[in-house]
């Protein structure tokens, strides 16, 4: 594990390394079935859609997806966009979950896919 103290204070290339690897060991953590599972979900239920990430998130757990760990939605944000599945808009809304406190967050393209994934009840 990185010891943050150990890190300078501002630097984007270190502060992005950093994210990445905090993102890659959630998502190993949380595992390929919740991210695969979740990106069949926005997939397949927001197509066309431009929404934030909370509303994919909201719909997973309607949904019975939910990883091990809160981190691991970031997680899936950067599948979703690897995946091609979303893509920026480059504008931005406020949150309607009271935890993120009405925040401006991203707001994501749900692209039509040429795949036909089904979601399993």
């Amino acid at each position: 594990m990185v010891d943050l103290s150990d890190l300078p204070l501002f630097d984007l290339a270190v502060a992005r390394s950093a994210r990445d690897t905090g993102i890659q060991l959630v998502l190993e953590r949380a595992g390929n079935v919740f991210v695969d599972r979740a990106c069949v979900l926005v997939e397949s239920l927001h197509a066309g859609e431009t929404l934030l990430a909370e509303q994919w998130r909201k719909t997973c757990v309607e949904h019975g997806v939910q990883p091990h760990h809160p981190n691991a939605w970031g997680g899936l944000t950067r599948a979703l966009v690897s995946r091609g599945i979303i893509c920026p808009t480059g504008q931005f809304s406020q949150a309607t979950a009271t935890k993120n406190h009405g925040h401006r967050y991203e707001l994501w393209h749900v692209r039509h896919t040429t795949t036909h994934n089904t979601v399993d009840e």
